[in-house]
């Protein structure tokens, strides 16, 4: 999210001697201020709804307000929707903005493909589109399921309105809805390994099960080792049960790096240390340690 801000920070000439971190820093602070007294906004180095709206969309848009993108759309999820068209063949600027010229790539892609030719993307689009896009990344397997998740990091997508919509959910089928084991089962479908080697699950004690049931969930408590890979659920003691999951990208003998989705509501990187009590136990795909 900070990589996109960034980007659009910089196209605008706010940014301009600053580089692409992802980092939060005083120069990426500075130029949201100068973004926000150019355009009428408190200019208090935060970026908020007012300033994402802003900065990302028409100044009447709210961002992502729903799954069904059209023209005058704005925010997240359309951003997302430009990077899968452009991967498609398209050529559009990735700006979260759903201006003419993508209403025009969605027409032609609808028409291509025996759908209604009406530059709105929604339910029969959206299933049109995950059934032909796939992730442009190297290796197979329980490999690729990690470079998917590496590369959803790398894009950053994070919800504008904390409402749960985003493209993982609308895979699955169940958008609007807590999707960080959604957004695992999606990294194992482009990887080829859904079902067979990774469960498709939406809540995350089924993930769990799923894995206990043949043998392959070990507690943390256990001594067990994870491996790149792995499937890491963890454990909310006020909802006394696991309650969130995510992917292991990298371990060593003291930490556990992760990428999870619907975290802060959205897909990022994170670490523990591996005696954390948060995590509840892995359920192991078969990759190799890193130790």
């Amino acid at each position: 999210a900070v990589r996109q801000l960034q980007e659009n920070l910089k196209k605008l000439g706010y940014y301009e001697s600053g580089s692409v971190t992802g980092n939060y820093g005083p120069l990426t602070e500075e130029a949201v201020r100068q973004f926000q007294r150019k355009n009428g906004l408190d200019a208090d180095g935060m970026c908020g709804t007012q300033t994402q709206t802003k900065l990302f969309g028409a100044s009447q848009g709210g961002g992502t307000t729903s799954s069904t993108l059209k023209l005058g759309s704005n925010g997240s999820l359309t951003r997302y929707l430009q990077i899968m068209l452009n991967t498609m063949g398209y050529s559009l600027s990735v700006d979260g903005i759903f201006g003419p010229n993508m209403e025009a790539a969605i027409k032609h892609y609808q028409s291509k493909n025996g759908l209604d030719a009406d530059g709105i993307c929604g339910g029969g689009t959206w299933s049109k589109l995950f059934s032909q896009y796939r992730v442009n990344v190297s290796g197979t397997g329980v490999q690729k399921f990690v470079n998917v998740a590496k590369h959803e990091a790398q894009i950053g997508f994070h919800e504008d309105n904390g409402n749960n919509i985003n493209p993982y959910g609308q895979w699955y089928g169940s958008n609007g809805s807590a999707w960080c084991a959604m957004f695992v089962s999606w990294c194992a479908y482009q990887a080829g390994i859904l079902n067979t080697t990774v469960p498709r699950y939406s809540y995350t004690p089924t993930g769990a099960a799923w894995y206990r049931n043949r043998g392959k969930y070990h507690k943390r408590s256990s001594g067990y080792t994870p491996k790149v890979g792995d499937t890491v659920f963890f454990f909310d003691p006020s909802k006394g049960r696991i309650a969130h999951t995510g992917i292991v990208t990298n371990i060593t003998s003291t930490v556990v790096y992760t990428i999870e989705g619907n975290a802060s509501d959205g897909v990022i990187e994170r670490n523990y240390s591996r005696s954390d009590s948060y995590i509840d136990g892995y359920g192991r795909n078969g990759g190799e340690t890193t130790i």
